[in-house]
């Protein structure tokens, strides 16, 4: 048969997308949660205080919990912790100023852009560069289920400068 070869190439490619979707080789989608944190700011001089804001993006699927951990660099110091006007309501592990991990539920589940989970207050210690990030991020899908959410962690990067240098930060 002269298309018969065309099918048997057809089979073959269904059968390797099949295999690789089954083997987790596939190609993701979009994240379905961001976490960022929201400088204000890039930059503050040793001694001066800003503000860093968590916030949750789901854009595509509502979420209904969220998990990490905040992680500074060295130079930075948290001296309070904000989570009034947070997103969630029902906190698992509230975020504190010798502590930054965090979990908390959103009953109803949240999908939009910005949402505040809660703010930091840090203050510059030492001069230098680094990223605030997020470690351990988890989030779950408010799907009757609690599917996990593919987490997109986006960092802030700050650079602190000695005292007496550069623009003041204002808040």
């Amino acid at each position: 048969m002269p298309g018969f070869s065309c099918y048997r190439r057809g089979w073959r490619w269904l059968a390797v997308l099949a295999l690789a979707g089954a083997s987790g080789l596939a190609v993701r989608g979009a994240a379905a949660a961001t976490l960022m944190l929201d400088p204000p700011f890039e930059a503050l001089r040793v001694g001066d205080q800003a503000v860093l804001t968590l916030r949750l993006e789901s854009a595509d699927e509502a979420v209904n919990a969220v998990a990490g951990t905040i992680l500074l660099p060295p130079g930075l110091a948290v001296r309070e912790v904000r989570d009034a006007g947070s997103l969630i309501n029902f906190w698992v592990r509230r975020p504190a100023v010798d502590s930054l991990g965090f979990s908390g539920v959103i009953p109803g589940g949240y999908q939009g852009s910005g949402g505040e989970l809660f703010s930091l207050v840090v203050e510059g210690t030492a001069t230098g560069q680094g990223d605030v990030s997020i470690g351990e991020a988890q989030a779950l899908k408010n799907d009757g289920s609690g599917s996990a959410a593919a987490v997109e962690v986006r960092p802030a990067r700050l650079t602190v400068a000695a005292a007496g240098t550069g623009e003041p930060v204002v808040l």
